[in-house]
């Protein structure tokens, strides 16, 4: 058994040995206007080896000059093949040579016809290569795939998804607009709401709300509000009736990171805390994670608030007004340059100081008009 194994540790070992000493051998060749084919004929004939190759990988035909003295087999390839897209591997005697695919990238933005809004988490698929993407929280998408001609769809729920045939031969930058799909259906009686198994979620502890939740949910005072909305999540809980902070597991309300577009909120109450800075009608989305936090936010001990605000509409101008018991708010938004840039201004008024403004003593409306 011992004599068994060591023979075929032996052979091993020559082997190896045999693939170095073929690499390493040193060989001088002198070439004037010859072919790739007949220098590697010559290389095959003077080292005593076979060469394996694909033809759509090198051109055989193409007419070079080498003048090399005293150099490995490994330099002599390389200076045959400069390009780092070629490879090299040894199998026993026989050398193969194979040219990597190119790789080049296709990126850009998807939006919404009509709105150009960016949007966030549309799958980018490509079949052939079983490979894909999704676009970030700005709509910008990035994929590198090798060289060739391939089907791209693009698919994002509510919307019609998109087939397109791209012939990658360099980078390409190519924008989608995602047309809203509109389907009619017949009358459809619903009995129970499954939800999404929250174990078969990747990101724990967390929830995603649109601006039609916390705008359809009453609140004090008529005043919309999405800190409001959080309070009634789960493992969420607020501090008393009328109070904008909340408490996430035991945790105080200093310990949450609020964030809008990306910018810390260090103090997210307006009127003694009775509701938020936030206007909703501005609020894109919001996302709030009670643990698990994503190592790009941080760390903090309770929980994270993610605020997105809209882009603006790109196509044309429109607004919204609000008046509620205790304060009016204003919004409005349109292209710049139709199809480019937009702008969105948002405003919100409390008129909670001319309420309070006939109970002031007169000495402080006096300081007050100083001022």
């Amino acid at each position: 058994m011992v004599r068994v194994l060591f023979l075929v540790l032996f052979i091993g070992w020559l082997d190896g040995y045999a693939q170095e000493t073929i690499l390493d051998q040193k060989i001088s060749l002198v070439k004037e206007n010859v072919s790739i084919s007949s220098v590697l004929s010559e290389l095959e004939t003077t080292l005593d080896f076979t060469i394996g190759y694909s033809d759509s990988a090198i051109d055989l035909s193409k007419v070079i000059s080498i003048s090399i003295r005293n150099k490995t087999l490994a330099q002599v390839l390389k200076t045959i093949f400069p390009s780092k897209l070629y490879q090299f591997k040894l199998l026993g005697k026989k050398l193969l040579i194979y040219k990597r695919p190119k790789k080049y990238t296709i990126s850009g933005y998807i939006s919404e016809k009509g709105s150009q809004e960016y949007l966030s988490s549309v799958s980018i698929y490509i079949p052939e290569l079983n490979a894909g993407t999704i676009t970030n929280d700005y709509g910008f998408y990035s994929l590198s795939i090798p060289e060739g001609s391939y089907q791209v769809l693009i698919s994002f729920v509510g919307y019609k998804s998109i087939k397109k045939n791209i012939d990658l031969v360099s980078d390409r930058v190519i924008n989608f607009d995602l047309e809203l799909d509109t389907q009619y259906l017949d009358e459809v009686i619903i009995n129970s709401d499954q939800e999404t198994n929250k174990s078969q979620v990747t990101q724990m502890s967390s929830e995603r709300l649109n601006p039609s939740i916390f705008e359809d949910i009453p609140t004090i005072l008529g005043e919309k509000d999405a800190i409001k909305t959080l309070q009634l999540l789960p493992g969420v809980q607020s501090g008393g009736e009328g109070s904008a902070g909340f408490y996430v597991r035991g945790g105080t309300p200093d310990q949450n990171l609020i964030i809008l577009d990306e910018a810390t909120v260090y103090n997210s109450n307006h009127l003694f805390g009775i509701f938020s800075i936030f206007n909703g009608d501005a609020i894109k989305s919001v996302e709030i994670f009670k643990g698990g936090f994503p190592a790009r936010f941080g760390g903090r001990l309770s929980s994270v608030v993610k605020i997105d605000t809209k882009n603006g509409n790109k196509e044309k101008f429109t607004g919204k007004a609000n008046i509620s018991l205790i304060s009016s708010s204003l919004v409005l938004e349109g292209p710049i340059i139709k199809g480019k840039t937009s702008f969105v201004i948002s405003g919100r008024r409390t008129y909670a100081d001319l309420l309070l403004l006939p109970f002031m003593s007169k000495e402080y409306k006096l300081i007050e008009v100083s001022i």
